[in-house]
Formats: C-alpha cells, structure tokens, sequence
C-alpha cells in the first residue's frame, strides 16, 4: 500500500491484492489496534482483493493502516500511512455599508472563512499492493 495524504471529508479507499491458501484470514488495523466493520469503516474481501473504505475521512482516522493476511502456512502484512489534512479555502471577505437612516455614520461588516468542510463527495485515488502468504 502507499501512503495517502488526502482532505478531510474526501472518501478513503486502500486495496491489498492477497494471494495464498484457503481458509484465509484478512484483518486491518489502525495504529495496532483492529478496525472494525460498520460505523466509519467498510472492510471488503473479493477476487483476492481485500479493501478498507472510509466513506468521509476525518482526522480522527489519520494513523497508519496494516493490512494482515494469515493462513494455516504462515501470514503477510503491508502498511500505509493516512494523513487528513483540513481543507483550506481563500478567505471571504465582505463589507456592508447600510445605505440611508444613518447619514454621517458608517457601519461596516467583515465576514471570513478560512476553514470550511466539503459538502460534496469525492473518491480518492485506489492504493494496491500485491503480497502472499504461505504456498500457492
């Protein structure tokens, strides 16, 4: 797996291509700890592809990934780094300067965002690795 940098709110996605003997296990972990199904993190195992998906990244998620295929033979792992950096938008600024009732005075306003969270969603790039365990 390669290591991702991607922004907060963006949708998250590593692969691991697993090849060995059947039974196979495949568990993912973050930072040494197990991941677990459902809430944030969707795990899926098909045609010898394993995936981790995090539908809206937080920082909260950033740490690094390992993901752990074991069988009767032996076991393999590669790992991969996620950080989740805040989205970063050009400040807003505007002024409102009332018009008539208040001759002689002038009010003004000042708005500005510098941080503001995506409300649209998009997919990150796919990252795979290939590795094996035991025997084919």
């Amino acid at each position: 797996m390669t290591s991702l940098q991607q922004t907060e709110g963006q949708a998250v996605r590593f692969e691991c291509r697993v090849a060995g003997s059947s039974p196979l296990e495949v568990t993912w972990l973050r930072d040494g700890e197990p991941v677990k199904q459902g809430g944030d993190f969707t795990m899926t195992y098909d045609d010898n592809t394993a995936a981790l998906e995090i539908a809206r990244g937080e920082m909260r998620h950033s740490g690094e990934y390992t993901c752990s295929a074991t069988n009767s033979v032996g076991s393999a792992s590669c790992r991969a780094k996620l950080t989740l950096t805040a989205p970063r938008f050009p400040p807003i600024r505007q002024e409102v300067v009332p018009s008539g009732g208040d001759s002689g005075r002038q009010h003004r306003a000042r708005v500005s965002h510098d941080r503001l969270r995506p409300h649209q969603r998009s997919h990150g790039p796919k990252t795979t690795k290939t590795f094996a365990v035991g025997e084919l």
